[in-house]
């Protein structure tokens, strides 16, 4: 028998949002929150070319609320975050992201699943006191067929050595990754601010790598360097390249933050700003190039929220 599982969590689909400028109104109810939310996201639906109108968003916040609790205190943390994260250039792009302190806004109500219980999104499950809870979804491709099963997951902020972790954090983003078999009840989040990341062999919060030490991706190396593939001692943490000097386009984070590699160059350029003209998404700021201009935008992920 072949298995091959495929896990990843489910966050609640109001949570995938961008922003830019700053909200007003009261986040002491679910309603007043879903202004400043939405609020928030008019900049990122109008730079789309879609609906400002702020309905479909509504709707998404008031679904949300009638479904748990709200949390006052976490729906300000959450605009809170938003507001600082809308001062990246990339920000209405990082849809699929994973904004912490939105997490937490909508609570399951008095009948959450518990650890281990099967559930839809993750605001259907209960969250571990002083941390948060993910729905965590496998799918099981067994010979030809497949199963798919969702489980809660609560989850705590994790340091060095402790283990099961269950994803990596880097910046706004959180990167789940867990391997087969039944995903634990609880598990550590490992944040690269605090020097560790989730080491999917060992599931271990893991110290990032030193120059010269060896890696699988970005996220294990200190945040002054890249991944750099393929070199005669395998693949190892080298510092990123500044602007101006030559590059290979080895490593996806090869050159300095907000610059490229050009190939017809072989330097590391400066991206370029939403509106730019431009001719491939790694040019951009934004990593979408549309139609020989930057986009500040993703059409398809913003149409859940701000409609057509």
């Amino acid at each position: 028998m072949k298995r091959l599982v495929v896990a990843m969590p489910i966050l609640a689909a109001w949570v995938f949002a961008c922003s830019s400028g700053s909200g007003s109104g009261d986040t002491s109810s679910a309603s007043g929150f879903g202004q400043q939310f939405c609020q928030l996201l008019t900049p990122c639906c109008a730079d789309a070319g879609l609906s400002t109108s702020g309905t479909v968003c509504q709707a998404f916040v008031s679904e949300a609320a009638s479904k748990g609790s709200y949390d006052p205190s976490a729906g300000q943390a959450c605009i809170n975050a938003l507001q600082g994260a809308s001062k990246s250039a990339t920000f209405c792009t990082d849809f699929g992201g994973n904004i912490p302190q939105c997490n937490d806004v909508f609570g399951p109500g008095s009948n959450g699943a518990g650890p281990g219980q099967s559930c839809n999104t993750s605001s259907d499950c209960t969250k571990a006191p002083g941390g948060s809870a993910i729905c965590y979804s496998q799918t099981n491709f067994v010979d030809g067929g497949t199963t798919s099963t969702s489980t809660c997951v609560q989850t705590q902020k994790g340091t060095a050595g402790q283990a099961p972790c269950v994803g990596t954090v880097q910046g706004n983003t959180t990167y789940f990754a867990f391997g087969s078999g039944t995903p634990p009840k609880m598990g550590y989040t490992c944040d690269v601010a605090d020097g560790v990341y989730c080491d999917a062999n060992t599931q271990k919060c893991t110290a990032l790598g030193a120059t010269g030490q060896t890696c699988n991706g970005d996220e294990q190396c200190v945040t002054s360097d890249y991944c750099a593939f393929g070199g005669t001692n395998g693949s190892t943490c080298q510092p990123r390249i500044p602007v101006g000097s030559a590059c290979t386009g080895n490593g996806t984070n090869e050159c300095a933050p907000s610059s490229y590699c050009d190939s017809a160059s072989g330097t590391c350029k400066a991206q370029l700003a939403s509106g730019a003209a431009c001719t491939t998404s790694q040019e951009c700021q934004s990593s979408i190039c549309n139609n020989g201009k930057c986009s500040g935008s993703n059409d398809l992920g913003l149409a859940l929220l701000c409609g057509g």
